[in-house]
């Protein structure tokens, strides 16, 4: 591929893409031979978007007045606020978000910290129910 662009030629990818589970070093890949598209190439990717240095956490601790405190590491400290509040079914004045560390997280911290939160209030209120 890389000598047919410099010498002028195009790299053209079809509009739809068809992906198919299998193993290409098996000696049953005949569709793979048979392929109407193949390639053999070197790709080259820059950088990673998103690469932690530290794991999504939370833990969270049930207060009173039906409201819970949620620690976690994130970035976005009201779309936390917001997304536990929406699962558990309170307002968001009944939920506390507390920033313990977002060190490391390049990003990775801004909304995927969310699910993990709202996993770990989800079994804060079916615990102490």
């Amino acid at each position: 591929i890389d000598d047919a662009l410099r010498e002028g030629g195009e790299f053209i990818t079809p509009l739809r893409n068809e992906y198919k589970l299998g193993d290409a070093d098996k000696e049953d890949s005949a569709e793979l031979e048979e392929g109407e598209h193949r390639a053999n190439a070197t790709i080259y990717i820059g950088g990673q978007h998103h690469f932690y240095m530290e794991t999504q956490c939370a833990y969270v601790i049930p207060d009173e007045d039906d409201c819970y405190t949620v620690y976690n590491p994130n970035q976005w400290l009201d779309a936390a606020n917001i997304g536990v509040a929406r699962v558990l079914g309170l307002p968001a004045s009944q939920v506390r978000i507390v920033n313990r560390r977002s060190g490391g997280g390049f990003g990775g911290k801004l909304s995927h910290n969310i699910l993990i939160a709202s996993i770990a209030a989800i079994a804060s209120k079916k615990l102490h129910a």
